[in-house]
């Protein structure tokens, strides 16, 4: 390091203040105008996910499991289409399971295949 390096050098100033000479920078680009603020999305409640968890949740609790269960696999198709997969998934396993422990159902099964067992050999 030199003797110079490191120090302040003032240098007189020639003539008034009033007469320095000013530098003039040639103007720059105007920047692109800046995009305006992102809309939030509107909230989309999951109404057809939500029916089905409800629909199915009482088809498993309560005593009208054959109109409730039904209900419940299709809000529960309606909100896999809405993208609502976990909502229709709870919809879907409940109404299955009110279906897979209802006696109503097995007999209904049962009796509507007896009916075409028996319609196949009188036909």
């Amino acid at each position: 390091m030199t003797d110079r390096e490191g120090r302040v050098i003032s240098l007189p100033i020639e003539g008034r203040p009033s007469e320095l000479k000013v530098i003039h920078v040639h103007e720059r680009p105007e920047a692109p105008p800046a995009p305006p603020p992102a809309q939030p999305k509107p909230w989309n409640p999951p109404v057809a996910g939500a029916l089905a968890a409800v629909f199915g949740t009482a088809a498993l609790f309560g005593k009208a499991t054959l109109l409730l269960a039904p209900l419940a696999i299709l809000f529960s198709l309606c909100a896999f289409a809405m993208r609502q997969f976990s909502w229709a998934a709870i919809g879907m396993i409940t109404a299955l399971a009110a279906l897979a422990t209802s006696i109503w159902f097995w007999t209904l099964l049962g009796a509507g295949w007896l009916a075409s067992w028996v319609a196949s050999y009188l036909i």
